[in-house]
C-alpha cells in the first residue's frame, strides 16, 4: 500500500528502503575514508567565515558519519569537528578584534541579546549558546564589545559543542545496541 511523501506525492516503502539503502551505501562508503574526519574539521572551521552557511550541514554529516561508524571512529569525529569548530572561532574573534566590528554593530538587536546573555551568565554563556544550538558569531562579537575573557567564552563553547555532539553520540550508538537487540535476541 503506499504511502503519502512531505511533497504529497505517493510512494511505495521499496522506495524508501532504497532511498535509505543508498544513504547508507554511501555513508559506509565515505564516513571510514582516512578523509571524512579531516573534511568535517575543515567544515566546523569555514563555518565562521560562511556566517552560519557551513553550519547547516555539520550535523547531517555528523549524524550519518555516526550512524555508520564504530564507536571509536564517531569520538573521532566528534573531537576534529569541535577542534576545528574551535579553530575557527578562534580566528574568527580574531578578525572581529581587529576589524573593530563589535563597535560597528552596536546597536544591533543579535548582539543586544548576546550581550545579555554574556551579563547575566558569565563564561557560562558560551557553553549555553552551543549545548543549546543558537548562533554562536553575535556571542563572540558582544564578548569583544564587553572585553570579558574571550578565550574562555571560546573554550565554553567548544565545551559546549563536544556536550552536544556526545549527548547526539550517546543516542545514536544505543539506538544501534536496542535495535540490534530487537533484530537478533538472545535465546
Amino acid at each position: 500500500m503506499p504511502t503519502g511523501s512531505p511533497s504529497g506525492t505517493p510512494h511505495h516503502p521499496e522506495e524508501v528502503r532504497g532511498w535509505a539503502r543508498k544513504t547508507v551505501s554511501w555513508a559506509e562508503k565515505h564516513v571510514n575514508a582516512k578523509w571524512f574526519p579531516w573534511f568535517l574539521a575543515l567544515v566546523g572551521f569555514v563555518d565562521y567565515f560562511s556566517f552560519g552557511a557551513m553550519g547547516v550541514i555539520i550535523t547531517p554529516l555528523l549524524t550519518i558519519g555516526l550512524i555508520a561508524s564504530t564507536p571509536r571512529r564517531g569520538w573521532l569525529l566528534i573531537g576534529l569537528l569541535s577542534a576545528g569548530c574551535f579553530a575557527g572561532s578562534f580566528a574568527f574573534s580574531q578578525l572581529v578584534e581587529w576589524l573593530e566590528v563589535s563597535r560597528r554593530l552596536e546597536g544591533s538587536t543579535q548582539l543586544s541579546v548576546a550581550r545579555d546573555l554574556l551579563e547575566r551568565h558569565g563564561i557560562l554563556a558560551g557553553a549555553l549558546n552551543t549545548i543549546f544550538p543558537l548562533p554562536t558569531i553575535p556571542l563572540i562579537v558582544a564578548a569583544h564589545a564587553l572585553k570579558v575573557q574571550i578565550p574562555l567564552i571560546l573554550l565554553a563553547m567548544a565545551f559546549g559543542r563536544f556536550v552536544r555532539w556526545s549527548t547526539m553520540f550517546a543516542t545514536i550508538h544505543s539506538s544501534k545496541a536496542v535495535a540490534r537487540s530487537i533484530a537478533h535476541p538472545k535465546q
